[in-house]
């Protein structure tokens, strides 16, 4: 049987827009969706096999201006009734209520996606909806969550925060995102954000509540990690005597450890964050640094163990080893500097002492004929000489060319002096006892020359 002709009877559907006429004078088939037609035989064959008996069917028809609508109805074989004499079809336009469906079944699927834990609550706190994403962060399925208080999830010492919330529900309140604790089904606790906004009927009255759980224990962990390592470095960074500081792109200070807060002469990081060298050492001092973190900002390069000098706010003089290098962020792009300065004052201080006592030492010796040389010992293929330069000029030695070599010094020695010469310095640093002893050395040209050895 197709769906077609006199033996259907219609009641119109006003909406469809068709007259009755035109309804007559064509197959139902014309107005019923491709996909739908087979469907509709099904119910239309059952109808015919059961006379007198109604069966429902839903379909969607073309409307005349083209657009589909969805109708649903019953059909009801009454061939056998000889006032009727056909199938006759009730049926009504559901094609609002079918969007509403869909718009639903969007919703929910949405809902269930969700990763956030998504609840809805009547006023009394009883829960009436949830997500998959609330089973899996509280570890209620829906089953054994709907139909039980909120209170089930939340900690003793938290309950009014709970009743709060419902209260201001209750006054058409929109409660904004906060951290709070719940407890999952297995005890433990879960560290979450809530916000939750009321719920109205089709009258506007509240009847409700949603409540979206966000966990945010990993993020929770993760801070905890950072302030941990952070508290860690900072530890480390001011308990180093080294001056350390960052600088950002306008060269302002924005990190100071203890010594540098120090070296600038404030009582606190605090005085120094935002200030740039300038306020710490005058334009005289700093202008030197600020070229340099100029550089190093066009550049991208590091600078690396240059010595540089400073004044401290109470006028001392200082030296210092510095390293700068640039600060980058996750794409490369340089934001900073990072510094590190040592006070290497002392050092410079004895190395001058140092210098100075030298040259003391060898303008005496000129003066007195008298040069000395030190022994670093150790195996013989490693010791090293070092020669005054009266040394040299008594030996007849070219300080430049010379190697440094014990053996290239015992050359010197007279032949018949060796012996007593070697025995000396071997008894010397086996026993660490002083020797003196006169001994002869042969100069280059062949001159002899009479020497005290004095060895220690």
């Amino acid at each position: 049987m197709k769906i077609s002709g006199p033996s259907i009877k219609v009641r119109p559907l006003r909406d469809d827009r068709f007259s009755l006429e035109h309804r007559l004078q064509n197959p139902a088939a014309r107005y019923t969706v491709q996909d739908d037609i087979a469907p509709m035989q099904k119910v239309i064959e059952r109808a015919k096999e059961n006379p007198g008996k109604p069966f429902p069917f839903s379909s969607r028809l073309v409307h005349m201006f083209g657009h589909t609508i969805w109708i649903e109805g019953m059909i009801t074989n009454l061939v056998h009734e000889k006032s009727v004499g056909a199938l006759l079809f009730n049926y009504r336009d559901v094609t609002e209520r079918r969007k509403l469906e869909e718009q639903q079944a969007l919703f929910t699927a949405l809902v269930n996606s969700s990763a956030d834990a998504i609840i809805s609550k009547n006023l009394d706190g009883i829960i009436t909806t949830w997500n998959r994403g609330a089973q899996k962060l509280f570890g209620y399925s829906a089953q054994e969550a709907v139909g039980e208080n909120i209170m089930i999830l939340v900690p003793p010492e938290l309950r009014k925060e709970e009743a709060g919330i419902l209260q201001r529900i209750r006054n058409g309140e929109q409660v904004e995102t906060f951290e709070t604790r719940r407890v999952k089904k297995d005890g433990t606790i879960a560290n979450i954000t809530i916000t939750a906004s009321p719920i109205r009927n089709a009258d506007g009255v509240i009847v409700g509540a949603s409540n979206i759980s966000h966990d945010i224990g990993e993020r929770l962990d993760t801070e905890r990690k950072l302030r941990s390592e952070r508290s860690m470095l900072r530890t480390l960074i001011d308990n180093i005597p080294d001056y350390i500081y960052v600088k950002d792109p306008n060269s302002h200070h924005i990190i100071n450890n203890k010594a540098m807060v120090g070296l600038i002469g404030a009582e606190s990081e605090a005085e120094t964050l935002g200030k740039s060298s300038i306020d710490f050492f005058g334009h005289d001092v700093a202008e030197n640094y600020l070229d340099e973190d100029k550089e190093i900002l066009r550049s991208g390069k590091a600078m690396i163990n240059f010595e540089e000098s400073t004044v401290t706010k109470g006028g001392e003089q200082k030296y210092l080893l510095t390293t700068k290098v640039p600060l980058t962020d996750e794409l490369g792009i340089v934001i900073g500097i990072v510094g590190i300065s040592r006070d290497v004052t002392h050092q410079k201080e004895t190395e001058l002492d140092l210098r100075t006592s030298k040259y003391f030492l060898e303008r005496a010796q000129q003066v007195a004929n008298v040069g000395h040389w030190t022994l670093q010992a150790g195996p013989a293929s490693t010791s090293k000489l070092f020669l005054s330069n009266e040394a040299c000029r008594i030996f007849g030695i070219d300080s430049s060319s010379f190697d440094g070599r014990l053996q290239s010094f015992l050359g010197f020695v007279h032949k018949d002096d060796l012996p007593r010469v070697n025995k000396a310095m071997s008894s010397a640093l086996v026993n660490q006892v002083a020797y003196s002893m006169d001994h002869r050395i042969v100069l280059k040209t062949g001159r002899r020359n009479g020497c005290t050895f004095r060895l220690k």
